[in-house]
């Protein structure tokens, strides 16, 4: 008990505040530094993803990487949004010290970002985005010579070709240059809503009027819930796998091209996402308002340009969203800052705490390798009491993952001694994450731009 207590208030101690600047001193890269290549996909649960054990064949350039790499299955994202999740990942800092919750906040000067590390260690460094949440005007390109955040583009929705092709271009010009290697992030839509791919997985036409055509805001309502049948159910998978074999399409295209360049033997390549989300497992087909691990176990594919890698312990570890970076630089071979809070997952799994912690709409989330303590606030994004889900009260919950992984029933009051010292980790956490310090700047929706604007309301962000 006191160690979780304990590193809870080591959280709150040093959340508070910007934290401390230690970029690099620049530097050339060094003869033969590898490429690195990092591709997120928005809202891929690990369970349809065909090598780890899914039926239809939706992911078979995933696949290709993670027989040939290494894939750690317990990733925790910091949040239950892509804004708050991908914020962690940029800047390797967990959400108690960027603090990043709602659209429009804008990426504080004072984080460091991976893209300025990879610079001031001598990378090429660029991105193509298709979500709007990290949109260059939000502060999100620091470190980037070149970033595209599609805000030209007359678009609800950024497609994974057009990020794949825009990538593509910049990747012909910069893998054959041998006096610098490139740092290159990917960010794919797929297979977050809307749905707009027709499926192979469909037998039957579509009807008029799609259940999921609704937002990723959506919760519906017990009667909405009581209305679905099974095909539903069937339809809204089957339009989801399309959308991720896409994305998988096209990153296999991306790696058919550093292939053709000769270069793909010198790059890392990671594949991983922001958060997962609920098709209609529960009571929605959302993110945002689910804290349960269909939402919060992500995970990490990591290939080494073929060389074996050997996940060791870090197996069997819960590491964080914000490991990431760090885990590529150490791969690239380049120390990170003391500055960054996560750890390289494979060399370092040991220093990983006891638990990881997760903020979502209507939820705070503390989640260890046995137990997950789920804790319920409405106050804290008021909108979210239209979207309380049926059946799931104020009350918090705790599951014991090993016995029960689908967080079925409920323990809390049967193991008061667990439910205790996670609660005080949790409230330490909390606090951190919500003490003094500089206020998070946030960008009104009407001054964020028409085409930002459009596709935050498209995806459900902007009523």
């Amino acid at each position: 008990m006191r160690s979780w207590i304990l590193l809870g208030l080591s959280l709150a101690s040093t959340a508070c505040g910007s934290p401390e600047r230690e970029a690099p001193t620049p530097a050339p890269a060094l003869p033969g530094a590898k490429n690195v290549l990092l591709i997120t996909l928005d809202g891929l649960r690990q369970d349809h993803i065909s090598h780890f054990g899914y039926q239809r064949r939706t992911t078979p350039n995933i696949d290709w990487l993670t027989e040939r790499g290494a894939a750690l299955r317990r990733i925790i994202p910091t949040g239950c949004s892509t804004k708050t999740s991908l914020t962690s990942l940029y800047t390797a800092s967990d959400y108690s010290r960027h603090r990043i919750f709602e659209h429009g906040e804008v990426l504080d000067d004072d984080h460091l970002t991976l893209a300025e590390i990879f610079a001031a260690h001598g990378y090429h460094t660029l991105a193509h985005v298709a979500t709007p949440h990290l949109a260059a005007a939000l502060n999100y390109d620091q470190g980037f010579d070149r970033y595209h955040d599609f805000t030209e583009v007359q678009t609800d929705y950024v497609r994974a070709d057009q990020v794949a092709r825009g990538a593509l271009d910049d990747l012909e010009r910069w893998a054959r240059d041998p006096s610098a290697p490139f740092f290159a992030y990917l960010h794919f839509e797929e297979p977050h809503p809307p749905w707009i791919y027709g499926s192979p997985w469909l037998d039957e036409p579509e009807p008029a009027r799609r259940f999921f055509d609704r937002s990723c805001t959506y919760v519906p309502s017990e009667q909405d819930l009581a209305a679905l049948d099974p095909a539903t159910t069937a339809r809204l998978i089957a339009k989801y796998d399309a959308a991720l074999s896409y994305a998988d399409h096209w990153i296999g295209v991306l790696l058919a091209t550093l292939r053709r360049l000769e270069v793909l033997r010198n790059t890392v390549v990671a594949v991983s996402t922001d958060h997962g989300i609920e098709l209609l497992d529960r009571y929605s087909a959302t993110h945002g308002y689910n804290p349960f691990d269909e939402v919060l176990r992500c995970f990490l594919v990591l290939y080494d340009g073929g060389a074996p890698i050997d996940p060791g312990p870090a197996a069997a570890a819960q590491g964080r969203i914000f490991d990431i970076g760090p885990t590529l630089l150490a791969l690239a071979g380049i120390d990170p800052p003391a500055a960054l809070q996560g750890v390289d997952l494979l060399a370092r799994s040991e220093d990983l705490p006891p638990l990881a912690y997760a903020t979502c709409y209507n939820a705070s989330v503390a989640r260890g390798l046995g137990h997950k303590l789920i804790e319920f606030d409405y106050s804290r994004k008021p909108a979210s009491q239209k979207n309380r889900p049926a059946g799931i009260g104020a009350d918090p919950l705790l599951f014991d993952l090993r016995a029960d992984p689908g967080e079925i029933t409920d323990i809390f009051g049967e193991r008061p001694e667990i439910a205790a010292r996670m609660q005080q980790s949790l409230a330490a956490y909390r606090s951190a994450a919500t003490g003094g310090g500089t206020a998070v700047e946030r960008i009104a929706d009407d001054q964020l731009g028409t085409e930002l604007n459009r596709r935050l309301r498209s995806l459900g962000y902007i009523e």
